[in-house]
């Protein structure tokens, strides 16, 4: 489009300066007829444009002197020229002065037709501004219907996506409640099956100490492999020693003699086959029942030893004790260090869990709850409430708290009595 209007801006002043020409032409040639007959004017507006040019040329006794020149163009307008352009003087062959002949350019063209807005097939136009723009009132009214019902729209989404995060809550706590209740079945289902186990170790003993009646007598077994030879007899007494006679011929070998003296025992043979088990003996009295075991206790009501101390821990949701099943709390007098923290956190803590604390203000070393400590369960840093009597370093370093919960999921640990 730039480029079109361009060339047209081009060609409109390519036509202004031959117009100007014409112009020019057009005054030589009326100077020169002032004296002619009305019928020669009223022909010259017939001549074509092309005839002008030669018929200015074949004008050879008049003298035309001038110039023309087109000055630059106004900014921001590179194809627009402007007056002045210049002026021609007109003389006879005899030097005398038949006037001048100026050259404008032609007016400015007409304006654009008035910008105008359909709706459907009615034209309208602003009165007094035909180039003014105007409103259709029709669209702008179902526009703003169109905008009324899209809040409408955004409301009722924002309705719903409340509702959603209501029910996303409830749902949670619903999780929450139903991961307690499991916790709480799976420690039950696991005491139960102890309790099971005990019962059935208790009554197989029992049984191995009653003994029934003696049964019938059963066939006799096969013969066994033979034992080893008895020992030799005693060595009888020697008779006298006859005179030696002469040798005699070798006779026969007569009877063997008796055995002489016993050599040294020689080594050990080879163990022979073991013979049949014999029938077990009678029951040993029993002995007197010893002390029940501390660790065995503690199993018993789902805790862990550390330290000769029976722990238990319970996952609390509000800043008050909770004290775990069948476990009596105590507060044992120790001064346990940091290292001994980090162990039972690692015991107790179900989630990942750093060995870091945070040394704020939440949590302290307080004696205002019965549990012997407290943990945040966090990846990067672990809020930690312990108790006094236990434990000999402070967790927190600007002020304290003293409160036993501190976040989601606090693991609280207390020291039970068996």
């Amino acid at each position: 489009l730039v480029k079109v209007a361009a060339a047209m801006l081009e060609n409109r002043s390519i036509a202004a300066i031959y117009a100007a020409c014409f112009t020019v032409v057009l005054g030589v040639v009326l100077l020169a007829y002032h004296h002619a007959p009305t019928e020669l004017y009223q022909l010259l507006p017939a001549v074509p444009m092309e005839n002008q040019r030669n018929l200015a040329q074949m004008l050879d006794q008049f003298h035309v002197a001038g110039a023309m020149e087109v000055p630059e163009h106004p900014p921001g307008m590179p194809y627009v020229k402007t007056d002045p352009i210049g002026s021609f003087e007109v003389t006879t062959p005899n030097g005398d002065s038949l006037g001048n002949v100026r050259i404008k350019t032609l007016p400015a063209p007409a304006a654009p037709p008035p910008t105008i807005i359909r709706f459907g097939d009615v034209a309208v136009s602003a009165a007094g501004c035909p180039t003014c723009p105007v409103l259709d009132e029709e669209a702008a009214k179902k526009q703003k219907e169109d905008m009324e019902e899209n809040d409408i729209k955004l409301k009722r989404l924002e309705n719903i996506a409340e509702k959603n995060k209501e029910r996303l809550v409830h749902g949670l706590e619903v999780m929450k409640s139903l991961k307690e209740t499991l916790q709480t079945y799976l420690f039950d289902i696991k005491e139960g099956l102890k309790k099971e186990d005990q019962n059935i170790e208790a009554h197989l003993i029992e049984k191995e100490k009653e003994i029934g009646p003696e049964g019938p007598q059963g066939p006799p077994g096969y013969d066994g492999e033979p034992g080893l030879p008895g020992h030799p007899g005693l060595k009888g007494s020697s008779g006298l020693r006859g005179k030696t006679g002469d040798q005699g011929p070798i006779g026969p070998r007569g009877p063997a003699g008796p055995p002489g003296n016993p050599g040294p025992m020689g080594t050990v043979g080879p163990k022979g086959v073991a013979g049949p088990q014999g029938p077990f003996g009678p029951p040993g009295k029993p002995g007197p029942v010893g002390p029940s075991s501390t660790e065995l206790k503690c199993s018993k009501i789902g805790g862990f030893i550390y330290d000769g101390i029976c722990l238990k821990s319970v996952t609390i949701n509000k800043d008050e004790d909770k004290f775990p099943k069948m476990c009596k709390p105590w507060s044992p007098h120790k001064k346990w260090l940091k290292a001994e923290w980090i162990a039972i956190k690692d015991m107790f803590s179900v989630k990942p869990t750093t060995s870091n604390i945070d040394s704020k203000m939440d949590g302290g070393r307080c004696d205002n709850h019965a549990a012997i400590m407290s943990f945040t369960q966090d990846e990067t840093a672990s809020k930690v409430w312990l108790n006094q009597r236990t434990f000999d370093f402070q967790p927190t370093f600007s002020g304290q708290t003293c409160t036993l919960y501190n976040a989601e999921d606090t693991i609280a640990v207390y020291a039970c009595v068996v």
